[in-house]
């Protein structure tokens, strides 16, 4: 047997994870054209608002060389009704016709823009541009993947841990993490966590961001993450082969008056050196840690205490 003693233990969750790049983007087109220069090399770095690739503008531009010319056009006539409703030579009417058109032409402007704009793509931040899929002259339709920009400034790691455990994942808790192949041991801090469950897998999915000097870890890896939750000073630690497992519950033996009696238990964290036990156990009990397989409730038996996970001798 062994006395139940309270002690320090700490929770750990053991998952998965995967690296994340800071910020990651597929680049593509909106528009259908014809590539007429690739500004990047692949794999180098770019810089934000750097054009990666410019697609054929011909047309665009002539279009807004003309509504620039109705715009100066709309512009000039607007000005000259405007004057003549002041010295009453022109309707109010006639005037709002001519300020409308004003109005249309401006807007034509900025479309023919906003179309040109879009026959340019450009970085939204700067990062290292991966293999480019596409070559000068190639005729693009919208969605045609270009390539992949990757900001690896920083690197974030998503991991998920049963819902049970959301009140534990505060913003700024350390978690550690190991990737396959290697010894190392790497740090990462919590920043954010989802504040739903899956409905599928009723986790939690959350997320912490790595140091700057990441060194080789690249964006994609595979990681098994270890998440310390916090002490529970006064935990009842039992070991795992005390325990008897049965359809719906859990139950140990204790040594009570030179008999053995059942106690049905509640179980919680596992670790490497035992399980907690949140209910059916107090301090001072006797809990039996062998044979427990061949015990019956009421079995009179005799007891031989524990030291240091051996029979004491003595």
């Amino acid at each position: 047997v062994r006395e139940i003693k309270p002690q320090a233990f700490r929770e750990t969750i053991f998952t998965t994870g995967t690296l994340l790049a800071n910020e990651v983007i597929t680049l593509q087109t909106e528009t259908a054209g014809i590539v007429t220069a690739i500004n990047f090399e692949e794999g180098k770095p770019v810089k934000a608002d750097e054009v990666l690739v410019a697609m054929d503008d011909v047309e665009l531009q002539a279009r807004a060389a003309r509504a620039e010319a109705e715009l100066a056009l709309s512009s000039a006539l607007e000005k000259r009704q405007r004057e003549l409703m002041q010295a009453s030579a022109v309707s109010g009417a006639d005037y709002d016709q001519s300020a409308a058109r004003l109005a249309i032409a401006r807007a034509d402007l900025e479309l023919v823009r906003a179309q040109l704009a879009k026959r340019t793509i450009r970085a939204p931040f700067a990062g290292i541009i991966g293999l480019r899929r596409v070559s000068v002259g190639a005729y693009l339709t919208p969605g045609t993947v270009i390539g992949t920009l990757q900001d690896l400034s920083s690197l974030k790691l998503d991991f998920s841990v049963p819902e049970r455990y959301y009140s534990f994942l505060r913003a700024g808790r350390e978690v550690r993490f190991r990737m396959a192949g290697r010894n190392d041991v790497f740090t990462a801090r919590i920043i954010a966590v989802e504040p739903a469950a899956d409905l599928a897998t009723r986790s939690i999915l959350v997320r912490s961001i790595l140091p700057a000097d990441h060194g080789s870890l690249l964006p994609g890896a595979f990681v098994e993450v270890e998440v310390p939750l916090e002490e529970i000073p006064d935990a009842i630690i039992v070991p795992a082969i005390a325990l008897v497992p049965g359809l719906s519950r859990q139950i140990v033996y204790v040594h009570r008056n030179g008999v053995a009696e059942e106690r049905e238990v509640r179980p919680g964290m596992r670790s490497a050196t035992g399980v907690q036990i949140l209910e059916g156990l107090a301090p001072g009990d006797q809990l039996i840690t062998s044979g427990v397989l061949l015990l019956r409730p009421g079995m009179k038996i005799e007891t031989r205490p524990v030291r240091d996970g051996r029979p004491d001798q003595t």
